[in-house]
């Protein structure tokens, strides 16, 4: 999948498929969208290794203790001037509000049309942007004048909001509160990590599955891993062909690890050719399934290794 990744990333997370689908569908060439869960720790392995412009939470029907889990994050989120959008309904926007009052930079209250809401996302961006490079310039005067006692060119100096250094989140930020043993805050519900570079089929695989289990998404190998080591999961399902790393090298790592190799792994691949499935069986994971996923395989598939 082609990715222009000088477009403005923004990660979009809620229980609206209808929204996140229309900045896939409507707004890509505007934006670089990737989704995730509502999860506190899918939200900050993201948060780290995306390193997003906007998080935008498209909410529906959401309850309070999945609005926490967003409100959760703030201090990390403004830490970071992560500007945070919500959309929703007047009853939604309301209760956010009661929970986390002036979290949210900018509110859209539906219904509203495509074109208002890239319009609406695409001004607070730019206000962002200008208010960063702003804000950055005050301080260099401001030091400058402590440290010289004397004025500095502004002019000279304007150009320095391109060298700004975005904050990141420490590998620290990334351990969930609680004990050192990893965490997991979803019950008996039993987990599946879902691996795939490309977002659609991600919220497509998450779509089939989220009603009946608790899924979280990675968009490569990398963000799996650093999940894995301080989350479980009952089941990988893993894209076979991705840049950078592919499948076989993701579940060669996993397999690697004593304790991952304990997971069940299950191929998705796009590619119904012979040869290409041979490949796939050779390296023994617990299935495979050919895209575009069947919904009726997949939950089959599912249920036979973890029930």
């Amino acid at each position: 999948m082609d990715i222009n990744y000088s477009l403005k990333k923004v990660l979009l997370t809620g229980k609206s498929e209808m929204n996140i689908n229309n900045f896939f569908f409507f707004m890509e060439k505007k934006f670089n969208c990737i989704s995730t869960s509502t999860r506190e720790e899918d939200l900050i392995i993201h948060i780290n290794d995306c390193k997003p412009d906007l998080l935008v939470y498209c909410m529906e029907n959401e309850k309070e203790e999945e609005m926490k889990n967003v409100i959760s994050l703030r201090n990390d989120i403004d830490a970071l001037d992560i500007p945070l959008v919500i959309i929703g309904n007047k009853v939604m926007i309301s209760e956010f509000n009661r929970l986390s009052p002036g979290f949210a930079r900018t509110v859209i209250e539906l219904p509203v049309t495509i074109n208002h809401m890239q319009d609406e996302i695409l001004k607070l961006l730019d206000d962002t942007n200008v208010g960063s490079i702003m804000s950055q310039l005050n301080q260099e005067i401001s030091q400058a004048i402590i440290q010289t006692g004397s004025p500095i060119n502004v002019n000279a100096n304007a150009q320095t909001g391109n060298k700004i250094k975005a904050n990141t989140l420490s590998e620290n930020n990334l351990v969930v509160k609680g004990s050192g043993e990893k965490k997991r805050s979803y019950g008996a519900t039993k987990h599946i990590l879902v691996i795939d570079d490309d977002p659609r089929m991600l919220k497509v695989v998450k779509g089939q599955m989220d009603e009946e289990y608790d899924v979280a998404t990675a968009i490569s190998g990398k963000i799996a891993f650093k999940f894995l080591q301080r989350h479980s999961t009952d089941l990988i399902l893993l894209d076979y062909e991705m840049p950078e790393e592919n499948g076989p090298e993701v579940l060669k790592k996993l397999r690697e690890n004593q304790e991952w190799a304990k997971i069940p792994v299950v191929f998705l691949t796009g590619v119904d050719r012979s040869d290409v499935v041979k490949k796939v069986l050779d390296m023994k994971p617990q299935g495979y399934l050919l895209k575009p996923i069947d919904h009726q395989k997949l939950i089959a598939t599912v249920k036979r290794l973890i029930g």
